[in-house]
């Protein structure tokens, strides 16, 4: 077993021991998030705010499933196997934006997509290049290069995959947002 291995099986074990006797959503949303968007910030700032114990999201690593040996599409789809099966035990499952998984996402239910607006390309590049240096995380510095050179069309792609497969998204127009507050926007306003 490799350490990546153990420790997703850590990971998941923090998360069932951190929702036993806790009341959670009959099923969770999975949300296709754009790197830098926030999902690993949220995950850890939700685990700490108890008031908002009502929506537990988990951030799904996805360099873990690509090392694996397979195809884009297997282990895309091997992604996608472990993000529905958390979201019927009730979590809201943040998923990379891969043009693979996005294709494996179609269909899956409730998902939903998060990413920039274009016009936020040079600060977004800057934000992601801070990242990486901060974190010194290879796969920060993968995010970071992806985005230099592709962030128009990974996001013209995905947008465009929402429209096609009528996947609602957020579109974040300022750089000044917080992903809490526009999920919880986004969820009451889906829910009325």
């Amino acid at each position: 077993m490799t350490n990546e291995t153990i420790y997703a099986i850590i990971c998941l074990q923090k998360l069932s021991d951190n929702t036993k006797g806790e009341k959670i959503m009959e099923y969770g949303t999975i949300i296709i998030g754009y790197p830098g968007i926030g999902k690993s910030s949220l995950v850890r700032k939700r685990e700490l705010d108890s008031n908002k114990k009502n929506r537990i999201y988990v951030d799904l690593e996805s360099s873990y499933f690509s090392q694996l040996g397979l195809t884009p599409e297997e282990w895309a789809q091997a992604y996608k196997d472990v993000a529905e099966d958390l979201v019927y035990q009730g979590f809201n499952v943040f998923t990379s934006c891969h043009y693979d998984v996005q294709q494996a996402l179609v269909g899956s239910g409730d998902v939903i997509a998060v990413f920039p607006s274009q016009d936020l390309k040079n600060e977004w590049i800057a934000k992601l290049h801070n990242r990486a240096v901060d974190t010194n995380l290879a796969k920060d510095k993968r995010a970071k290069d992806r985005a230099a050179q592709f962030f128009d069309s990974d996001i013209a792609t995905l947008k465009e995959t929402c429209i096609n497969y009528r996947i609602p998204f957020i579109e974040l127009t300022d750089m000044n947002y917080n992903l809490s507050e526009e999920l919880d926007k986004f969820f009451s306003q889906r829910s009325k």
